[in-house]
């Protein structure tokens, strides 16, 4: 009867054990050791470190330690663009150094909820039309420019529509007047596994017939992200303004998706 208690207790101690390392907060992982080295690739690469976990923010911090103060933080499908002239070659880390255009600084984000992408400039070339390249790099200049519903100031602040008509037509296309519904008017439609670099993203209110009015438009960069000038999830960089995100961006826009192609 005994030796049956003491392993009675010794499954419900296992029990527990078990329990307690799946029930375990997320936000207790550790965060990976990295090698940076291999994002150090010059100024003909665009890298960035996007948040992959669903649910969960990344801080980014003054320093590269969990005490500093926090500067910003990544929501789930936020991008940012990392500071490649702070990246130590061969040593492996836990923090990765990433720009703050508008607070002009560079903070630090743990490697925790993060992953990485180098981004050849040149692959912009491969776009959907001739304007792909310039329309994506001259938006890129604007990164931390804050959303401003109805904005048209590439500096003091903008609507998502209004960026796309300006790149574009800083890059020689003709562009309609800043609203989304005629972005949309000047797209033939694909599918999402046809999209290039330049393709425009169009997101709707609802998923359901009629679907609701356009709400959204982004320029789709290539690699799964897009840039865009978004209110949605907050109004200045990362989360929002003029900025970076991944396909995923905002479930609940991402899966209200339409997918177009200026001709």
């Amino acid at each position: 009867m005994k030796l049956f208690k003491h392993r009675s207790k010794l499954l419900l101690a296992g029990f527990f054990l078990i329990c307690a390392v799946f029930l375990m907060p997320s936000r207790s992982l550790a965060a990976p050791r990295i090698n940076l080295g291999k994002y150090k690739k010059g100024s003909q690469y665009l890298v960035v470190a996007y948040n992959i976990r669903r649910g969960s923010s990344a801080n980014v911090r003054s320093l590269p330690s969990s005490s500093a103060s926090k500067l910003a933080t990544l929501k789930y499908s936020d991008a940012i663009v990392v500071d490649q002239s702070k990246i130590e070659t061969g040593v492996k880390t836990t923090w990765i150094p990433v720009l703050l255009p508008d607070k002009n600084t560079t903070g630090y984000v743990s490697t925790t909820y993060m992953r990485l992408k180098a981004i050849s400039y040149s692959s912009f070339k491969s776009g959907a039309t001739p304007y792909a390249y310039d329309a994506i790099r001259y938006g890129l200049k604007y990164l931390g420019t804050p959303y401003q519903s109805g904005g048209n100031d590439l500096k003091k602040g903008i609507c998502c529509s209004a960026l796309v008509t300006k790149c574009f037509r800083k890059a020689g296309r003709t562009m309609p007047e800043t609203y989304v519904i005629n972005q949309y008017n000047e797209c033939k439609f694909i599918s999402r596994r046809q999209l290039k670099p330049g393709d425009l993203i169009f997101y709707r209110a609802n998923t359901r017939a009629p679907y609701g009015g356009l709400v959204h438009v982004a320029i789709y960069m290539g690699n799964g992200l897009i840039l865009n000038a978004t209110g949605h999830t907050g109004t200045t960089y990362p989360n929002g303004g003029i900025c970076i995100k991944t396909l995923s961006y905002g479930s609940h826009l991402a899966s209200r998706a339409i997918y177009g192609r200026l001709p």
